[in-house]
């Protein structure tokens, strides 16, 4: 049975989140913007519900990264550089109250996160 466009895509999206979560490739800054862009590509030739999944599968690897002390500092800066893509696309997904309260939340977790995670770094 061949799996449809959607089901590749998924598969795609999951093996680059691995190669960005682990930082691999630290210099290799057009991984992560290809990462972003294939994600957004996704996201908008699915239906509204997936979209907000795949944004927020985009943020959670780039905080996963962000926060992980064996990522190399640069990649970990590059991954806080930009994960302001998803949050901005959740911002315009985020049309109830409740779903304005998870991005707030988000937007709390980043700015903890990064203050500890890359003080942190540059302190060792």
């Amino acid at each position: 049975m061949a799996m449809n466009s959607h089901n590749q895509n998924i598969i795609e999206l999951t093996k680059l989140e691995l190669a960005i979560r682990s930082g691999h490739y630290p210099d290799s800054p057009k991984l992560l913007y290809y990462y972003l862009n294939f994600g957004k590509d996704c996201a908008d030739s699915w239906e509204e519900l997936y979209r907000h999944k795949v944004y927020e599968r985009l943020f959670n690897t780039l905080i996963d990264a962000i926060s992980d002390s064996l990522v190399p500092m640069q990649w970990r800066q590059l991954c806080l550089d930009n994960i302001n893509r998803p949050l901005i696309e959740l911002e315009k997904l985020a049309k109830t109250k409740m779903a304005r309260k998870s991005l707030r939340r988000r937007y709390t977790e980043l700015t903890l996160l990064a203050n500890y995670y890359l003080v942190e770094g540059t302190s060792k």
